[in-house]
């Protein structure tokens, strides 16, 4: 072969690699989607979840009250404290 060939050769098989790469991302991208739309799904409950136990606490108890969560997953509401009342001197 000569140099020409060998040139053009090259030059098509690195063609043939560019057209054919595309085809080698596929199934990872559709992966790295579906992984993406669940992680933002998750993301939107547990923000829902918050929301609702931080309302739920706020209309029993007052809008300064507080909520945690124990390891069983139960909601708590915490009480604000009472106002510190100090003796006039």
């Amino acid at each position: 072969m000569n140099h020409l060939q060998n040139w053009s050769l090259a030059a098509a098989f690195a063609a043939f690699l560019l057209v054919t790469s595309a085809l080698l991302d596929g199934p990872d991208d559709l992966q790295a989607e579906a992984d993406s739309a669940a992680a933002l799904a998750d993301a939107r409950e547990q923000a829902l979840r918050e929301h609702v136990a931080r309302q739920r606490c706020a209309d029993m108890h007052g809008p300064d009250a507080a909520h945690l969560w124990d390891t069983a997953g139960s909601m708590h509401c915490l009480r604000p404290k009472a106002p510190l009342v100090t003796a006039g001197l």
